[in-house]
This record gives structure tokens, C-alpha cells and sequence, in this order.
């Protein structure tokens, strides 16, 4: 690629590739059955990426290469993926089962682990740092769980079993507070991992302190203005949803919310 301003996005089964610079298509990959959810590249081979879909598969590509390079199977649809960012092999992902899954594609005939604990689909999964993962399901709540891969066994089957869940994958901490039972309401980690966005159904953003299982702050999305009259109209009394929430990498204290009817603001916090 000549050009290392890029980014890659999804559609229905499609994923493409953009210059950010130009503006257009660069390639495109269509290998997915069903609808793909999740995209994230790999820090430490940025020309490798995942993706997982409906179709219940994580697929493995390279930018340079048309086909994916790897494909996991799973058992139930996938909804997010992340590769963990000081690993080119380490990938975790959240399935509609309710599980998470550990996989070292080196070896992907089963996974690494086999994470349960929360009660619905899970929604995120993002790295807070080498050995932290935190987990985001419409169950209401998110999940820190502390993970080392150098002391994980081999699953036989990749099945889930109540055994999985030993010293090896501890659950260190169960965030709630805000509302999610049926949506993607967004899930980031500031750089230094000391905080941690969601979104609620409730049209507000949660932010968590990492070492404490209650929000400390709770905002509104403000008024929302009504798109046919022009007058707002109270949060409160809408539908809509924190939709996608994002820490700006250089300047750690601004943060970026949009929300269900397609609206972006841009916080500090402060």
C-alpha cells in the first residue's frame, strides 16, 4: 500500500478498504456469509486484520492478499473481535453465547480459553493492556477479567465447560450502572487504561474508573432537536442510544459520543 492512511470498514458481508487521503476504495473482502460486525487491525502487524461475522467465523486477513488467510469457527454469531495489541498471534472475541473466546492463531483448532461469566451476548471485547481484557454484554454490566496467556492449556475441543473458568482467567472486576439490553452502545479505553466509556439506552454515557465498579460520571447526550418541528426535546423522552464511543488517542481527556439518530459530539473531561 502506498498510502498508510487508511482504515477499514464494514457493510453487509463486505468489508472495505479506504484512503483516508482520497477518499476512495482501495480493495475489498468478501469472504463473510452473513452480516460482519467487527473489524480491528493487528498493532504489531498492521497489514493484518480480523474480522467476525453472523456467519459464527473470525477470519484472518492480510491487506495484501485477497483471500483470508485464517478461518475460526465457532458455534454461535460473533460480535466483536480484538487482536490483543502486544501480540500478533493472541486474539479474543464475543460470541452471542454469552462466551468469550481466546485463540492463539497459531493453533486455532480450539481456543486458548473459553471465558464465561456474563448472562447474555457479548457486545465488545477490547484489551485494557497485556494481560487485561474488558467485555461488554447486554446483560447491563462490563467485565475486567485478567488473563495470562503463558499459563493457558490447550482446550481439546474448544468447548466451553464449566472447568474453563480456573485461577488461569480471573474475573477481577463487574461494572454497572448504565442500561444495555438490546444494543451496540459503544465500549473505549483511554490510553493509560485508568478509564472506561459505555453508552446507555438511556441516551447518556457511563465512564467507569477502572478500580471502581460504579460510574463516576453520567452524562447526558443533552436536548436532541426535533428533525421535523426544530425544537429539542428532552433526552429522557426519546428512544435513542449511546451508539459508538472513542478516546481521542492525543489528548487523553477528549472523548467523541454518537448516538442512535446519528449525532457526534465531542466532550472533555474534566
Amino acid at each position: 500500500m502506498i498510502c498508510n492512511s487508511k482504515i477499514s470498514c464494514l457493510s453487509y458481508r463486505i468489508i472495505t478498504l479506504w484512503d483516508t487521503e482520497t477518499g476512495e476504495a482501495v480493495s475489498s473482502f468478501s469472504e463473510h456469509e452473513k452480516r460482519a460486525w467487527c473489524v480491528d487491525y493487528c498493532t504489531k502487524n498492521p497489514t493484518v486484520f480480523a474480522s467476525c461475522s453472523d456467519d459464527a467465523t473470525v477470519k484472518i486477513w492480510d491487506e495484501n492478499i485477497s483471500y483470508s488467510t485464517l478461518t475460526i469457527d465457532s458455534r454461535a454469531n460473533i460480535c466483536s473481535v480484538a487482536f490483543n495489541p502486544y501480540s500478533e498471534y493472541e486474539v479474543a472475541f464475543g460470541s452471542a453465547d454469552h462466551n468469550i473466546y481466546y485463540y492463539d492463531i497459531r493453533n486455532a483448532k480450539s481456543a486458548w480459553k473459553c471465558i464465561k461469566g456474563h448472562k447474555k451476548a457479548i457486545s465488545y471485547v477490547k484489551f485494557k493492556n497485556r494481560y487485561e481484557l474488558i467485555s461488554a454484554s447486554t446483560d447491563n454490566t462490563l467485565k475486567l477479567w485478567s488473563i495470562n496467556p503463558q499459563s493457558m492449556n490447550i482446550l481439546s475441543n474448544g468447548i466451553c465447560n464449566d472447568s474453563d473458568n480456573d485461577d488461569k482467567v480471573q474475573l477481577i472486576r463487574t461494572y454497572s450502572g448504565h442500561l444495555n439490553e438490546r444494543n451496540f452502545t459503544g465500549l473505549s479505553i483511554n490510553k493509560d487504561g485508568d478509564f472506561i466509556l459505555c453508552g446507555s439506552e438511556t441516551n447518556e454515557i457511563y465512564t467507569y474508573y477502572s478500580e471502581s465498579e460504579k460510574p463516576i460520571i453520567v452524562q447526558k447526550f443533552s436536548n436532541i432537536e426535533d428533525n421535523i418541528t426544530g425544537n429539542e426535546r428532552d433526552y429522557s423522552d426519546s428512544n435513542q442510544f449511546i451508539s459508538s464511543l472513542a478516546w481521542k488517542n492525543t489528548s487523553p481527556n477528549i472523548l467523541l459520543a454518537a448516538n442512535s439518530e446519528g449525532r457526534v459530539k465531542v466532550y472533555e473531561l474534566v
